[in-house]
């Protein structure tokens, strides 16, 4: 499902190294030229899928089944099993049980295309190096549409060759799993499923799972450009904001002088009155917020949250809307939550310690890359278990 297959990633990633491990391995087998980064299609090793995309080979019968691709047949190629192992498809002899097709209906759906990345559903959107941000998007947004494209062809396949139930099924047999090293959409009749679907059900890895994990990762990609987009406005922002606050600070005071709240130069001896009208309110992205000076001072000492409401704070014109509002062109709900921890740090005792509660992974994302801009990312370290 998605969690496992997010968690696959994952491991990829932190734990093993990442695609470029993936991609030595291959290459080391002899899957993958060294020199052009695609798939093999000799017989040392023999790749089936590489090998029938590429033309290097043809399934009887085959050529007539890809026309019910219709204009998909251009970069997508319908394979099938070995005939005795979809003849055998329903047979409970445990010769075939795990060999033999999965349903009465099986098919492989695989890509033209042969560069490395696309040998399997793990590495699908990655790049063996990951310097460039905007390249790395550009991958998963290209995989994003592949995936997209091949759901598309197969049900494009299955409406037209014919004989199946509307129960379709697509799986991917992510790496480590695989029996070949090709992409291959399994594409299955799940109105007729036979003694080796359930044995190889754990192995079965849905596309819509493949799609939504990707669709995750770019959303999360594209948020943290967004949030380095922001960072320099919101630092602009964040000086202006402090300087309309002195300007705002040092009018009142003058006023206050005037009313006799502040000594005169005369009456430098005496103890002058305390200003406790400190609240602000904020326009951030759209949604306002009330919030006191004193909550915002919670935050850590010399971060850009703490110092850009900080009196002594120097800076430049800050944004303000339309109702005269300080303007912060952050995203809301993530700055909210920080706020709110504050609140709550303020109010609570020497001795409570105050969690920050764990958040779904995309909204985890943004919040965390958010408190960095901010300078508040130890605010982050303790956490509440989910």
């Amino acid at each position: 499902d998605a969690s496992g297959f997010r968690e696959m990633r994952r491991i990829l990633l932190d734990d093993l190294g990442g695609p470029g491990c993936v991609l030595e391995e291959l290459t080391r087998a002899g899957f993958v030229d060294a020199d052009t980064k695609l798939l093999t299609t000799g017989t040392k090793p023999f790749n089936l899928f590489a090998r029938l995309a590429a033309g290097e080979m043809e399934q009887p019968g085959m050529p007539e089944e890809q026309k019910a691709l219709l204009s998909y047949k251009e970069r997508f190629l319908v394979c099938r099993n070995r005939p005795d192992n979809d003849d055998h498809w329903d047979s409970e002899d445990p010769e075939w049980i795990g060999k033999a097709s999965m349903s009465r209906r099986h098919r492989f759906l695989t890509t033209k295309d042969l560069q490395w990345q696309w040998f399997n559903a793990l590495t699908l959107g990655m790049e063996d190096t990951e310097d460039d941000a905007a390249r790395l998007n550009q991958h998963r947004t290209s995989a994003i549409a592949l995936l997209k494209d091949m759901k598309e062809a197969a049900i494009r396949y299955v409406e037209n060759i014919g004989g199946w139930s509307d129960q379709v099924g697509l799986f991917f047999h992510v790496f480590g799993h695989n029996s070949v090293n090709s992409l291959h959409l399994h594409i299955l009749d799940m109105a007729n499923l036979g003694p080796t679907y359930w044995k190889l059900e754990y192995k079965n890895c849905p596309l819509d799972a493949v799609l939504k994990v990707l669709e995750e990762e770019l959303a999360t990609a594209m948020n943290k450009v967004n949030l380095r987009r922001l960072s320099f406005s919101a630092k602009t922002a964040a000086n202006g904001a402090v300087q309309a606050l002195k300007m705002a600070e040092e009018a009142h005071k003058n006023l206050l002088i005037v009313q006799g709240g502040y000594p005169s130069a005369d009456q430098s001896s005496k103890t002058p009155t305390v200003v406790s009208n400190d609240f602000l309110e904020l326009n951030v992205g759209g949604e306002l917020l009330s919030v006191s000076r004193a909550t915002l001072q919670q935050a850590p000492e010399g971060s850009l949250l703490r110092s850009m409401f900080d009196p002594n704070w120097t800076g430049g014109p800050l944004e303000h809307d339309l109702s005269g509002r300080i303007f912060l062109d952050l995203p809301p709900a993530s700055f909210k939550r920080l706020i709110n921890h504050l609140r709550l740090l303020r109010l609570a005792s020497p001795s409570q310690e105050i969690l920050l509660p764990v958040f779904p992974p995309h909204e985890e994302a943004e919040l965390c890359d958010l408190a960095e801009i901010l300078g508040v990312k130890q605010l982050l370290s303790k956490r509440r278990k989910s």
